[in-house]
């Protein structure tokens, strides 16, 4: 991987890690995907993406179906969406790497995994 890969020190209960894939992308970019099974074929997917400077993040999804909030990890900005099946979709960046954490999980779990990513 051309950078330090991140995995929380915290899961939510009920789910262990399944695998890790790498996803080689435009040179010198990279994804790295760790993919957590839990109960009831539920899914928790971090996945970290190093990205250039002056990056900017754009979403792709249907604003009637879901919920927006900016938050903080750490000391780093990110947003959060919260989608109507309970699902939600957490990004934000550290040290020029991009962060999106997936899972049918609360805000408050979201937040204290991507805390822990060490």
């Amino acid at each position: 991987s051309p950078f330090p890969v991140l995995v929380p020190q915290y899961i939510s209960a009920g789910y262990t890690l399944d695998r890790v894939e790498f996803q080689p992308m435009i040179k010198p970019v990279a994804k790295i995907s760790l993919i957590y099974n839990g109960p009831n074929v539920d899914h928790i997917v971090i996945m970290e993406t190093n990205v250039p400077d002056g990056y900017v993040q754009g979403y792709g999804y249907d604003i009637e179906d879901t919920v927006t909030e900016d938050i903080k990890v750490g000391k780093n900005s990110g947003q959060l969406i919260l989608f109507k099946n309970d699902r939600i979709q957490m990004t934000w960046i550290n040290n020029s790497v991009l962060f999106t954490l997936n899972g049918k999980i609360s805000k408050e779990e979201a937040i204290k995994i991507a805390e822990s990513m060490k």
